[in-house]
């Protein structure tokens, strides 16, 4: 029981300093994000000038914001599944520590009713073996196979393309389809 306390307190503590340090990448890139949209709106007005040495330097640069950007946002995202990966955990031990003492329960009661009443056995028989399975299931379920995993995430991330793509078909107008007969040909 000592072991279980102990995993839990380390996956608290482990949630809680992943929570803080996403926090701390929060106004990190909130400001790449605004160096990012000054850098741009310089190298228009630097192109618009003619001061393409000026535009191409801070283009440069701001190759190496995105970057830092982008590494920013993806640590982030890893975080976020840390967190998420820590709270399933958590949930699972929880389930796992409250349907474990009912099946050892179960399996004493069996013993005890089976010598006061030997019908009682196969009903108990029956109940221990539901409840074994549902431990074996869960057990199953901590280890997923990653293709099964794959789909569902693949389930989910196409629910949400349809989501977007419905969001989207509201927000714009649909473009009228052009004919082979009405197209413009340019010739150069």
């Amino acid at each position: 029981m000592q072991k279980q306390e102990q995993l839990q307190l380390d996956m608290e503590k482990a949630s809680t300093t992943l929570q803080t340090e996403l926090l701390k990448l929060v106004p990190v890139q909130t400001k790449l994000a605004g160096v990012e949209k000054q850098m741009k709106d310089q190298i228009v007005i630097d192109v618009f000038r003619g001061d393409k040495m000026h535009a191409n330097m801070l283009a440069n640069e701001l190759v190496v914001v995105r970057r830092v950007s982008k590494l920013v946002y993806d640590l982030k995202m890893v975080y976020e599944t840390l967190i998420l990966r820590i709270n399933t955990v958590k949930d699972y031990n929880e389930l796992l520590n409250a349907i474990n003492p009912a099946v050892v329960s179960l399996k004493e009661v069996q013993r005890d009713m089976a010598t006061v009443m030997p019908t009682a056995r196969e009903t108990f028989a029956k109940m221990s073996d539901i409840f074994s399975s549902a431990l074996i299931t869960l057990n199953i379920v901590n280890e997923p196979s990653p293709s099964k995993a794959t789909n569902d995430a693949l389930e989910i991330l196409e629910e949400a393309s349809r989501v977007v793509e419905e969001e989207l078909k509201l927000k714009f107008p649909t473009l009228p389809q052009i004919k082979a007969d009405e197209k413009v040909t340019v010739e150069t």
